[in-house]
């Protein structure tokens, strides 16, 4: 790229990936689909042809919903993980640890 060098980097984590590319022989659309089909061709590969449950919901509740099954809900715990948290307790109103599991056991919570 533009003449750079890519030989000698100073940290172990700064590998490019530029030492990792192929120069592609074909238009890229068809390296891509060539690509994806040699991937698939060993595999047994069904497509989901049912939309998951809650397709029907508006997004915002769709997103929350989903954030909960995955365990990435907007909570203090994983906020002060993520190292979002601007108070230092991570406690909830009910004085218990605000965590997936306890928000949807409170008893202040307003839908439990």
């Amino acid at each position: 790229m533009h003449a750079i060098e890519t030989n000698n980097f100073p940290l172990k984590s700064r590998n490019s990936f530029l030492k990792k590319t192929k120069c592609l022989t074909k238009i890229k659309e068809q390296e891509r689909v060539m690509q994806w089909t040699n991937q698939i061709r060993d595999k047994i590969w069904v497509p989901i042809v049912v939309l998951l449950s809650g397709n029907q919901l508006e997004w915002p509740i769709w997103r929350t919903l989903n954030r909960m099954r995955t365990g990435v809900e907007r909570t203090k715990d994983n906020m002060k993980k993520w190292g979002l948290l601007e108070v230092k307790t991570t406690t909830c109103e009910c004085k218990m640890e605000q965590s997936m599991k306890h928000i949807m056991q409170c008893p202040i919570c307003p839908y439990s």
